[in-house]
């Protein structure tokens, strides 16, 4: 499962917030706000293999907190495995502070 660097120390926009907690300001310039990141992952997972479906819950759970985003989910029934076969997109997104690399 990807992981992102850095303990959640808030959120921004609704996303998660990584880094120094900073004190913002309405006509602070644009480099001193929370910088944007974001991180696309692909993955095909089979449904029927307990350390996929755990990565498929987790995936969607982190799409429901509003964590990351869907892109794309493409499911696909197989019927002499009497199961699922998913191909799943998704982006993470987060904000750091501005003095963080991206």
């Amino acid at each position: 499962m990807p992981h992102r660097d850095g303990e959640i120390t808030g959120r921004y926009m609704g996303f998660p917030y990584r880094g120094d907690v900073v004190f913002l300001k309405n006509t602070d310039p644009e480099r001193q706000q929370p910088q944007r990141q974001a991180e696309t992952f692909v993955r095909i997972l089979d449904l029927a293999e307990p350390c996929d479906m755990k990565e498929y819950t987790e995936i969607c759970n982190r799409i429901t907190r509003g964590d990351a985003l869907l892109s794309v989910e493409d499911r696909q029934f197989i019927p002499a495995a009497k199961s699922w076969v998913v191909m799943i997109r998704w982006v993470d997104i987060w904000f750091t502070s501005p003095e963080e690399p991206k």
